[in-house]
């Protein structure tokens, strides 16, 4: 049983493949977001690790002094803590952290095996890498772009009071960007499986998943009729067709990762 982060922008499939951990006994962290009507599944994400890295993710966002130039640097959401789950700073670099800080972060990883899940890890990765296990598997997530952005524009609509003020193509953005630099962690790294929530929710790549994190997972709660978001891929602008580019060279690497692993799988059953 390997000690497994979640990686993938919020709205992706990293609620329902979280779950599928959820009778393994490992650890998700203190203060677990309860379950709401926009994420059945439940959230799988601690309320201490969400709260640190948005601290990390501010100081990504805002080096020393610069706050004040908010308003000249950022849209809204980027300083609206609400909405650092769907925040990518430009830089991906590891911030030094306080002494408490670096203390919970040591706490957390200390309840081994664990599987941590945030949306925010896209960004904060490199901070907590140092402290991480060497044994720790990271497990990206995916699905279409537009669906994803679609999920996300309605949830800020129905989940937040006030309303998160987020725009189409900033998410978008945020999402190619996002990917792009999931991708590169990834390239050459067996630490790293790319998984298509759609590929889970229709069954396929259950026995490589389970092989990857060394554990048998429960996928008895996968209903594809929970999902919420039917919008039809579309490609009209130059953001989306990059977007959907993204998303199929997203979608080979996938396959090309659970082929090797079901490969892997083969000869181990005829040794």
């Amino acid at each position: 049983m390997q000690n497994t982060m979640i990686l993938g922008t919020g709205r992706s499939g990293t609620s329902m493949v979280t779950a599928c951990f959820r009778n393994t006994g490992l650890f998700f962290g203190d203060q677990l977001i309860k379950a709401t009507p926009a994420n059945p599944f439940g959230y799988y994400e601690s309320q201490d690790i969400n709260g640190l890295n948005n601290k990390i993710i501010f100081r990504l966002l805002y080096p020393r002094g610069t706050y004040r130039l908010r308003r000249f640097l950022y849209p809204s959401t980027h300083y609206d803590w609400r909405a650092f789950w769907a925040v990518l700073p430009y830089a991906a670099r590891a911030v030094r952290v306080q002494p408490d800080e670096r203390a919970l972060i040591e706490q957390l990883c200390a309840n081994q095996p664990f599987c941590f899940k945030d949306p925010r890890f896209s960004a904060t990765l490199s901070t907590w890498k140092p402290y991480l296990p060497e044994n720790t598997r990271f497990l990206i997530v995916f699905r279409c772009p537009f669906r994803t952005v679609d999920s996300m524009l309605r949830d800020a609509q129905e989940s937040y009071d006030p309303h998160l003020a987020f725009k189409r193509p900033a998410l978008l953005q945020t999402w190619i960007r996002t990917y792009t630099r999931l991708l590169r962690w990834a390239e050459n790294d067996p630490r790293f499986l790319l998984v298509d929530s759609d590929q889970i929710l229709a069954g396929e790549g259950h026995s490589e998943l389970e092989s990857f994190v060394e554990c048998e997972l429960d996928f008895t709660q996968i209903d594809p009729n929970v999902r919420r978001s039917k919008k039809t891929v579309t490609e009209n602008n130059r953001l989306e067709t990059k977007a959907g580019r993204l998303h199929r060279l997203l979608q080979s690497v996938a396959r090309q990762h659970l082929g090797e692993r079901a490969d892997r799988n083969g000869v181990i059953a005829t040794s």
